[in-house]
């Protein structure tokens, strides 16, 4: 077996590796961030980032959740630590609790990578975990478990990029037998975690359940595993890339063509509509969701379908979907605009603006009579602003300008639309 020093480079050529990587951003980082749990795996991260220092200095950051009575003395392990291999510590405390429709486990994961992320993004650091082959293999049969597809199958990358950080795990490729026993011939110290052995949790169950079992049977199964994820991976990635081209061909602007989106097959439909959600950054929607979307695609024209997702809404609008952040509620009172005052209303659809002269703003797209011009025809607002292909949903949240009694303007995100009538030199100016 290669001695420790062989095992650190390993760690150490990795990193390098990763460094160098396409998805890296070289001059935007200028320091390297361990999530340092003081358990074993990021504790032998730690020592062989160290032990050969990389060119960007090294932090260390313990995420204190709480959650055992022992966190405090965890913690002052991690900043003893630290402070022998002149490392910088930070300790963050966070509150865990687990939300509705999701465990406590699942809660300290993702407050923790928040954390962990927020102090990335302060200091231009690129985050360094600990997560080794082991830990790949049981994500795969957790994603597994929950009927994921290649992208879930695919579970951990060695350089992915989270809310512009650059997360980076040059450990993936070791089993954790490996990581213990160097730890154990370097005589390292790390805290074992009691809250490890609760079987209640899923990763739990499965590392000292299900794995061992594997393992009894199959030695490699870790290994093996590692590789079915690596790819569903590889497999993934030519999918989005293919998806990524289908949907340019069915862009209109930001919204999709529903006649275009049509001439592919179901199965492209939902993989263009995942690329969609994906490059709007928007949470990715369940199967019965794009159920639902394809759904809209068969509705009538004049109906006014919507699919609510988190804090999105998808709409559909001249033979379009868009994809749209809910409106508030729009007031059912009229409200008075200064001259020269910058106007931002949240219920608005149009953005900000201001005016030069006093009005009364109104909402709810009030019952009037209007004509663009002498010679144009007398119609309902609401005609008109069918005319304007402004989409049903945004209707009533556009303010209609008046003086007096009289309808001067409609303002849009787009432009603006003045009325006949308008006293002299009346301007509505949009604000970017």
């Amino acid at each position: 077996m290669a001695g420790i020093h062989c095992e650190f480079e390993d760690i150490q050529s990795s990193l390098t590796r990763l460094l160098q990587h396409e998805k890296f951003p070289q001059p935007d980082v200028s320091c390297l961030v361990v999530g340092f749990s003081g358990g074993v795996d990021s504790t032998v991260l730690l020592y062989a980032l160290c032990a050969k220092p990389p060119r960007l200095p090294v932090h260390a950051v313990y995420v204190n959740h709480g959650l055992s009575p022992l966190a405090s003395q965890w913690q002052a392990h991690c900043e003893s630590i630290c402070d022998s291999l002149g490392v910088p510590f930070a300790a963050r405390n966070i509150t865990v609790s687990a939300k509705p429709r999701q465990s406590l486990e699942a809660d300290a994961r993702d407050g923790r990578y928040h954390t962990l992320l927020n102090y990335c993004a302060t200091h231009r650091g690129a985050l360094l975990l600990g997560q080794h082959q082991d830990d790949q293999a049981e994500t795969f049969l957790l994603q597994a478990k929950r009927g994921a597809g290649p992208k879930g199958l695919s579970a951990m990358p060695e350089i992915t990029i989270r809310n512009d950080v650059p997360v980076l795990r040059p450990m993936l490729h070791m089993p954790q037998c490996r990581i213990t026993q160097i730890a154990r011939k370097k005589t390292l110290s790390w805290i074992e975690d009691e809250s490890n052995e609760d079987n209640r949790f899923d990763r739990n169950f499965l590392r000292n359940t299900v794995m061992p079992s594997l393992r009894e049977r199959w030695p490699g199964i870790a290994k093996t595993l590692s590789r079915s994820a690596g790819l569903c991976a590889q497999q993934q990635q030519l999918l989005e890339e293919v998806a990524d081209e289908k949907l340019t061909s069915v862009m209109e602007g930001d919204a999709i063509s529903i006649a275009l989106l049509q001439q592919h097959s179901t199965g492209w439909q939902q993989q263009i509509i995942r690329a969609w959600f994906s490059y709007k950054n928007v949470p990715m929607p369940g199967d019965s969701q794009l159920e639902q979307v394809q759904l809209m695609c068969a509705a009538r024209n004049d109906a006014q379908p919507v699919v609510s997702l988190g804090g999105w809404e998808i709409r559909r609008y001249a033979d379009k979907l868009s994809l749209v952040k809910p409106l508030c509620q729009p007031p059912q009172e009229a409200l008075m605009a200064s001259p020269d005052e910058m106007l931002d209303y949240p219920w608005s659809a149009s953005g900000k603006f201001s005016v030069n002269q006093a009005v009364r703003v109104l909402a709810n797209m009030p019952a009037v009579q209007c004509r663009m011009n002498a010679n144009s025809v007398s119609k309902p607002l609401k005609k008109w602003m069918k005319e304007w292909q402004i989409p049903a949903w945004e209707r009533k949240h556009l303010p209609v300008l008046f003086i007096d009694q009289q309808p001067i303007a409609v303002v849009t995100g787009r432009r603006v639309y003045y009325f006949t009538g308008r006293p002299d030199g009346f301007e509505v100016t949009l604000i970017d």
